[in-house]
């Protein structure tokens, strides 16, 4: 059943709930220099999970390919080989856990990753998957498994995306083994369409997002085209309410010219006689420190903001009116057999290319430019463009003797008492410990008397 689909961008997550997840996947056969493209055909309506399989970069190279607003939930390369891989992108409105599977990852046989999001009324775990055409098939639904018996519980929603190189579109003995396996956890293949068409035309549906339809009362899988790769990409959208933690406002000090002067001001008519009347080092240094404190607040008030919102200023219209024309282009192609066509579609893409990079590049140059503080602009665009952002998620379960902790209020109280005490637990072993010590230091210290004395 279709949904309306909807950005993270839209002004009711600011109100902290949302009523739906999307989720994105594509076999992108090459990530490097594809990410902004894939923004850019995706505006307005962002997916909050983006997974990738076939990104081909080795592990140090990821930190550096990066997605605006978007956090590395999970991923998985190929150490020994080149090529394959896993990657999931976690829009930075939700809290997300990385869950570690690369016991299970096994070169040239399967790569797994996985993430788990809190919803409302409980946790949904989102499974990235890639199968390498030559795989061992068997070795893979093993694994499969032991991932799923980890994972699954009753308040748990799993949902498998990713390229499994097992045609759905035709009854097949792989595909009866998959089916029978998933029908143990009440999981189902979506996807009933191509999503890749070979240059023969021969279509095949061999990747595929799984999910429990019977969780879900709305739902929609449907394609999505842009040419990025020999794979259509698909896009899930499930109506379940999920929290989001968009912030529209903060608070900051005032901090200029002006502030500063009166700030110095204060400090130098300041006469300190409640510091240097005492004798007390401790009281001293409290009241220097109060009255400090009471000047600088008094100097820098607090100031409410709204916080930079999250459009990309490098996307403009006319960006997204040319990804739109390439993907019409796209299937005006695919559909027949015009090599005049092909040739203006390749030049055409090429030029997209080359538009989404220089406005890139000039958006952040105008913004330095315009900065009163150059390095320090120039530090946040360096750390936005590498995608490193300080970013706290909450515990989302804590286990205890075998009590499984969900409610926040709880896990603090566990964790206060836990501190609290363990100070008494410990206490005993260190008097062990200082007595052991004391020992040598006595038998040391008679050592070296019978060495000095004759």
């Amino acid at each position: 059943m279709d949904i309306k689909q909807r950005s993270p961008q839209d002004k009711h997550l600011n109100k902290g709930n949302c009523d739906f997840i999307s989720i994105y996947h594509q076999n992108i056969r090459k990530l490097r220099n594809k990410t902004q493209e894939i923004l850019s055909h995706l505006h307005p309506n962002l997916p909050h999970v983006i997974c990738l399989t076939e990104h081909h970069l080795r592990a140090q190279e990821l930190n550096y390919v990066s997605m605006e607003n978007y956090t590395i939930g999970a991923q998985f390369c190929r150490s020994d080989f080149q090529r394959g891989g896993v990657i999931m992108y976690v829009h930075s409105c939700l809290n997300f856990t990385n869950i570690d599977l690369s016991a299970y990852c096994k070169q040239k046989i399967n790569r797994v990753c996985a993430v788990k999001i809190k919803t409302n009324s409980q946790f949904m775990c989102i499974i990235a998957v890639y199968i390498p055409p030559t795989g061992n098939y068997n070795y893979f639904l093993q694994q499969l498994d032991e991932v799923r018996k980890i994972l699954y519980s009753p308040t748990t929603c799993l949902i498998v995306c990713g390229d499994l190189n097992i045609n759905y579109l035709i009854e097949n003995e792989q595909k009866r083994q998959l089916d029978n396996l998933l029908l143990i956890y009440n999981l189902t293949g979506t996807v009933n369409f191509p999503t890749r068409i070979n240059q023969t035309a021969t279509a095949t549906a061999i990747d595929n997002l799984i999910i429990d339809i019977s969780q879900y009362d709305h739902y929609s899988v449907r394609p999505f085209y842009n040419d990025l790769s020999d794979h259509d990409a698909q896009i899930l959208t499930l109506k379940t309410p999920i929290y989001t933690q968009f912030e529209s406002e903060k608070f900051i000090r005032i901090i200029d010219k002006e502030t500063t002067s009166d700030f110095i001001y204060k400090l130098s008519t300041e006469s300190w006689d409640s510091t240097f009347d005492n004798n007390y080092v401790d009281i001293m240094f409290n009241s220097f420190i109060n009255t400090y404190l009471r000047i600088y607040y008094s100097s820098f008030p607090y100031k409410k903001i709204k916080r930079r919102t999250t459009k990309y200023s490098w996307l403009t219209m006319g960006i997204i009116t040319s990804c739109r024309r390439k993907r019409e282009l796209f299937l005006l192609l695919r559909s027949g057999n015009n090599p005049a066509l092909k040739q203006h579609y390749k030049l055409y893409c090429k030029t997209l290319t080359k538009v989404i990079k220089e406005a890139k590049r000039m958006t952040f140059s105008d913004r330095i430019l315009k900065s009163n503080n150059k390095s320090k602009t120039t530090w946040g665009t360096v750390n936005e463009l590498t995608g490193k952002q300080q970013l706290t998620h909450e515990i989302l379960k804590l286990d205890i003797d075998s009590n499984h902790l969900t409610n926040q209020h709880n896990i603090a109280e566990a964790l206060n008492k836990y501190f609290a005490t363990t100070s008494e637990t410990i206490k005993p072993s260190l008097g062990t410990k200082k007595k052991i010590l004391n020992i040598h230091m006595i038998i040391k210290i008679n050592t070296l008397m019978t060495q000095l004395l004759p």
